[in-house]
Parts: structure tokens; sequence; C-alpha cells
């Protein structure tokens, strides 16, 4: 065994839970050989190559045949990924980046661990590319040997290897690979890295590559130590769900310095799944945060928004107001409804409640002429806005609250109230039912 195999084996055997070993191979030397010594390592899980097509290539129909005639030869099974690379607005790195991962990740599933060839010297690259872009400790640690992916974790067993010694395999095994032709092409960031910088640097300082490695190294444990006071503040904020998205107290928030309240925003949009923001966009926040609530305070962070309301602070996801397209005309109480967009709307026995019947089920917005309303409990009638107000409903929700109705006649609205007397109008003995579910249920 190699020791690159050696080197595979370990990394594997090392990582608990691993029920699959998947490969990401494009064909070029890295990934050729990442596909050899994965072969040669004997692991004692499964193989399957990943070959993502950009299609952006001339010869790409012929890279992708070569790697599933290398993986025929080699016994493993190859699933070769067509994908449309759109660059608009981001550049081409970025939009192919973007289109493999999510390719990838389509094909992911738990206890999988997917295999790249990223070696020192790409390491190095992200370094100075990200250090250009004005990245902070999270971006500058760079790519991590081990990370989650959705159901699977993400390795890179060639971080520490020098590209040199990648070569020297390949052309001991005689190998075969794909040379891109975009690699000569300086237009490219990294490409004009590693053939203008790159050489003058490790010319000045050889050692440049491992010092750079270690230096990420350093930078990696400052950012789990951030990671875990971001986890402790994020406690102390008392994280909830809502209706839609989740919120925040400001109380914490208003009283720390900047740099915490920065951490801690970062930690909470990265658990939440969230691109993280520029620094000037989480600077927004400090506005947000001081504003008057009459003024609806607003940011549009790409992937999310964050709002304010009362001394809470709320991220929801883009777009989420699209959802209420999904609301059906007529609901059957005691029947979970599944919403064109992928929500649900539930009904949950309770008592009092509604008895079982077919619902119309409205926006309030779809129904401007209910204009008052009269809660179970309370002596008189009063506007539909003051109670919504009242009942503490989210401003940005009021428009879009559930209004169920029978025969015209106002019956319950959302999850907040069923009205006076609405029981009345059934008989006795009618099944009991209320809809509880959250908004969330409704509209995402």
């Amino acid at each position: 065994m190699t020791c690159l195999s050696q080197l595979i084996h370990q990394f594997v055997s090392d990582l608990p839970d691993v029920q699959r070993v998947v490969l990401a191979v494009s064909g070029g030397v890295d990934s050729t050989v990442l596909l050899h010594s994965a072969v040669q390592a004997k692991l004692a899980q499964p193989l399957l190559v990943l070959h993502v097509n950009h299609q952006l290539s001339p010869h790409a129909a012929q890279w992708q045949a070569q790697v599933s005639d290398a993986c025929h030869k080699l016994g493993v099974p190859c699933h070769p990924l067509m994908v449309e690379v759109d660059p608009a607005g981001r550049g081409l790195e970025e939009a192919a980046r973007s289109a493999r991962y999510q390719a990838i990740g389509q094909h992911l599933r738990p206890g999988d661990l997917i295999l790249m060839a990223h070696h020192r010297q790409d390491q190095m690259e992200t370094f100075f590319l990200r250090l250009a872009r004005g990245a902070g400790v999270r971006g500058l640690a760079g790519m991590a040997p081990v990370r989650e992916w959705g159901p699977a974790r993400l390795g890179r067993p060639f971080l520490t290897v020098d590209r040199a010694d990648i070569e020297d395999y390949a052309r001991r095994h005689a190998l075969t690979w794909v040379e891109d032709e975009s690699n000569t092409s300086a237009r490219f960031d990294r490409n004009f890295l590693r053939l203008h910088v790159m050489p003058l640097l490790q010319q000045r300082w050889p050692e440049l590559p491992a010092q750079i490695g270690q230096a990420m190294g350093h930078l990696r444990e400052g950012d789990e130590l951030l990671r875990e006071f971001a986890a402790a503040d994020l406690l102390e904020c008392q994280p909830r769900q809502e209706r839609v998205g989740v919120s925040l107290t400001m109380e914490s928030l208003l009283s720390w310095s900047h740099p915490r309240r920065y951490n801690l925003l970062r930690h909470w949009l990265t658990q939440l799944g969230y691109r993280l923001p520029a620094r000037k966009r989480l600077e927004e926040v400090d506005l947000l945060l001081r504003a008057q609530q009459e003024q609806n305070p607003l940011l549009h962070w790409g992937d999310c928004e964050i709002r304010r309301y009362r001394n809470r602070i709320y991220c929801l996801p883009a777009g989420w107001q699209r959802a209420v397209e999904g609301l059906p005309q007529n609901c059957s109480a005691g029947e979970s409804v599944a919403l064109s967009n992928g929500g649900r709307i539930e009904w949950t026995a309770q008592a009092p409640g509604l008895p079982s019947g077919t619902y119309t089920l409205l926006t309030r917005r779809q129904a401007p002429h209910i204009t008052r309303a009269h809660p179970s409990g309370r002596a008189h009638s009063q506007a539909l806005k003051k109670l919504l107000q009242e009942y503490g409903l989210e401003p940005w929700l009021r428009d879009l609250v559930p209004l169920f109705l029978l025969e015209g006649k106002l019956i319950a609205v959302g999850d907040l109230w069923i009205e006076k007397n609405s029981r009345s109008r059934f008989r006795s003995g009618s099944s009991v039912v209320v809809f509880s579910a959250t908004f969330a249920a409704c509209l995402i």
C-alpha cells in the first residue's frame, strides 16, 4: 500500500459511522490519483464515483468518457452528473462551483463520506483568494479537513500533501488524466495566483505552503473558540421558533460590543443554513435594533431577511410571502391539507373548538370586507386590525393571517381565536376541532 493509500485508509478509519465513500472525480491529475489510491486503500466501505460534467469545454464529453473508463477498469461504479452553469451575477468560477456542489449534494445520503482531492497548494491559493476578498477568521481558516454536508460529510485527505507528490504518484503508476485547457487562462483568479504569484512566493519562501497551512490551523482553532462563545451567547438570546422563521431577544444584543454581536449573528445564520452577509451588511443590524418600531425595519440578506418586532429580531426565509399562494379556498376540518408550496394545514382536537366541516379559507388580504371580529370570551367586537395588534401578531403577517369562514361568516382567525357564538350555529354533539398549527404550517 502506497503512502497516499495509507493516508486515505487512515483518514476514513478515523471517522465514525462511514457507510459509503463517494469520490468526486473531475478527471484531472489530483482526482485521478484520489480515485486510484482510494481503490488501493482497500477500504471496508463501498466506493462510488461522481463526475460532474459542467458542459463548459468542447472536451467535456471526452473527459466524462475517460473518467467512466478509468472507473470501469478499477471496478468502481461511476455516476456522471450533467449541470447547467449560469454565471450571471457571480462569475463563471463561482457559478460552476455552486452548480457542482448542488448536483453532488443531491446524491448524498446519511453515512456518506465524500472525498475531494484538494491539496496543500489548493489550500494556499484559497487563503490568498479569501485574503484578497477581505475574509474574516472563518474564511481565512481555509478548507476544513472534514465538515458536515447535508446528511453526509465532506473530507479532504490530501490537504497536507504537496502537489508534487500527487504528480509523482500519477507518473509512478502510469495514470492518465485530462488537462483542462482553462487552467492556463490567467483571467480566472485562482489560475492567476497559480501561474504568476505562487511561483514567485515559493521561490522566495520555499516552505510557504506548509507555513500557511500552519497559520490556517491556528485560525481554525480561533474560529472554533469563537463558535463556542457564540453558542453560549445564542442560548442567552433565547432563540424561539416563530410562526414564520425564528427570533432572538434584543436585550443582550443591545448591551454587547459590536464584535460580540456580529459573532453571534454569524453563528445564528450559519446554524439556520443561510449564507453569511458581508461585514457592511452585518453593521446594518445596529440601525435595525435602534429603529423606531413604526418604521417596520427590514433587512434583505439574499436568502433570508431580518425584521424586528417589539423586543425581538426575526430571521425569515427570503420569499416566504409567496407561500400564501398555496392556501386552498376550501379546507375540511379534521383533515391534514397539503398546500401547493409544500406546507401543510394541521388540525388538533380542542375544546372549545370548531365543529368538523368544510370551511372557506382566505387571507385577510383576500377578504378586505372583514374589518371587525369578536373573539370568544369578550363582551364586544373590535376592529380586526386592533385585535391582531393586541394578540401580538407580527406586523408582516397581519395581511396574511388565515380567516376561516362558513357561509360567508367569520368563524375563526388563524390559530389566534374562535369567534364568539360561532359554535351555536352547529348541532349539539358536533366533532370539535380548532386550527391550532402555527402560520409556518400554512406559509412555508
